[in-house]
């Protein structure tokens, strides 16, 4: 009678320290709304991405009645500071998590300067539904992460060098809720931000910064949060840092080609290894003026003891977002972009045009996926 007693307070002991977020949580490794996916052998599902679009026409999201003509467009009435849809085109893509039945939702972000607002687009079943303003300071909404049912959002302007995180449930895709925590850096850039569980259910948050004006540039900010709850926060500050120059076993040739990331995602392997993929295009300048469109993959080691962090190069992959050599550039990767985990077996990278098709009623995205996984 003893054992049985001491048996079920420990059991209930168990569970409310596992639904209160105290000590060390499960980690569904087949993903949850707490955490992705954690993948089969990363490096070879990396390496197994085709380097050419799934569908050379793309795909098409209806923008009716959402997206007001000529905003998110090259026309000129939409110009700003010289250029036709200058600063005001779609920065992000992500796919909502299939794991959790959101698979039908995609999310987009983008800035627009004339109203002075980051927004962020919900489309189902290709076709958009909401427009949602983020802010009216930070105008300008980045490459994002979506991790279960948060998605996690970069916001700065280009007037000064001061960022936030925020954070979205999207549970409800149509009407996500934002949380009460920010990671709120005065002093700091943040063009795009990437975020995971970790095994002791910590979060870690990874954000690309290339430009602070005289400050450091071109490293990796990292911020390990506070609990195992999200809405308990991070801390004010960077928990470390690495420059891009410090990646360990980096090639001269990619750090060359390396202009800046447009788009970081992090990937857990189901071996324990934490990754992240970083996608850029060679030109900044692009679409305009064309460039390579490149993606690394590189091994993240964090020490959640000592807070300490190391980065590895371990891939390059050069992908072709062109759809033929005398036809318009269809995407590149100097903007929208995002990684999809559709399962362990399975990772997939899109993106996003820069801008509307010309007098249509639609935007198009471009999906490149495992060759073994194509659908």
């Amino acid at each position: 009678m003893y054992k049985k007693n001491v048996l079920i307070i420990l059991c209930i002991v168990s569970l409310f320290t596992f639904k209160n977020g105290f000590g060390v949580e499960f980690i569904n490794k087949r993903g949850s709304m707490l955490n992705n996916p954690w993948v089969n052998d990363v490096p070879a599902k990396f390496a197994a991405i085709d380097e050419k679009v799934d569908n050379k026409k793309g795909r098409q999201i209806d923008h009716k009645n959402i997206i007001t003509w000529p905003r998110y467009s090259t026309h000129i009435k939409n110009t700003y500071k010289g250029l036709a849809g200058r600063e005001n085109h779609f920065q992000g893509i992500n796919r909502l998590s299939g794991w959790l039945g959101l698979g039908q939702y995609l999310v987009l972000s983008g800035g627009d300067p004339h109203r002075n607002e980051s927004h962020l687009f919900i489309a189902k079943d290709d076709k958009f539904v909401k427009e949602i303003a983020l802010d009216n300071v930070f105008w300008h909404a980045g490459g994002m992460q979506v991790v279960g049912k948060y998605l996690a959002v970069p916001l700065e302007n280009a007037e000064d060098h001061k960022s936030k995180i925020v954070f979205y449930d999207m549970t409800r895709p149509e009407n996500p809720q934002k949380i009460s925590t920010e990671i709120v850096r005065p002093n700091r850039r943040c063009g795009t931000v990437s975020m995971t569980r970790l095994i002791d259910g910590h979060y870690l948050v990874v954000i690309w910064v290339d430009s602070d004006g005289q400050r450091e540039q071109n490293r990796f900010d990292f911020y390990y949060s506070n609990g195992t709850i999200l809405e308990k926060g991070f801390p004010t500050v960077p928990t470390t840092k690495v420059y891009h120059n410090q990646v360990v076993n980096i090639t001269q040739s990619s750090v060359k080609k390396c202009g800046t990331y447009q788009m970081v995602n992090l990937v857990n392997d189901v071996n324990g290894t934490l990754y992240l993929i970083g996608t850029w295009n060679t030109s900044s300048a692009a679409p305009i003026i064309n460039g390579k469109d490149y993606a690394h993959l590189l091994q993240i080691s964090f020490n959640t003891t000592t807070k300490k962090a190391a980065v590895n190069y371990v891939a390059e992959k050069h992908f072709y977002c062109k759809t033929g050599i005398f036809q318009p550039l269809r995407c590149c990767f100097n903007a929208g972009a995002g990684v999809d985990i559709p399962s362990q077996d399975s990772i997939a990278i899109y993106a996003v045009t820069h801008w509307l098709d010309s007098k249509s009623d639609y935007v198009r995205y471009y999906v490149f996926r495992n060759y073994d996984h194509k659908k």
